[in-house]
C-alpha cells in the first residue's frame, strides 16, 4: 500500500502497479512451494506414533499463540497512540 501511494506522489503508477504485481506473484509463488514442500515432507517423515497427545494440540497451541502476540502489539499500538 505505501508502494503503490509512494509511487502515485512520484507520478509513477503504472511503476509502481508494476512492483506490487510483481512481489504479489512471487509472494503466491514462494507460499506455494512452501505449502508443497511441506505436503511432500508429511508423506515421507512419519516420526512418532499417529496417536500422540501433541500432534493434536498443536495447532491449537500455535494458534493461540499468534492470537496472544497479535493481541500484545494491538494493545501496545493502542498504548503508544496518540489520539
Amino acid at each position: 500500500m505505501v508502494l503503490l501511494l509512494a509511487a502515485v506522489a512520484l507520478n509513477k503508477t503504472a511503476y509502481g502497479l508494476l512492483l506490487v504485481v510483481a512481489f504479489s506473484v512471487g509472494l503466491a509463488i514462494t507460499l506455494t512451494a512452501i505449502g508443497l514442500a511441506f505436503l511432500y515432507a508429511r508423506n515421507r517423515l512419519r516420526i512418532g506414533s499417529a496417536e500422540a497427545p501433541w500432534r493434536h494440540a498443536l495447532p491449537v497451541l500455535s494458534a493461540a499463540l499468534i492470537t496472544v502476540v497479535g493481541a500484545l502489539l494491538c494493545f501496545n499500538a493502542l498504548q503508544s497512540a496518540h489520539f
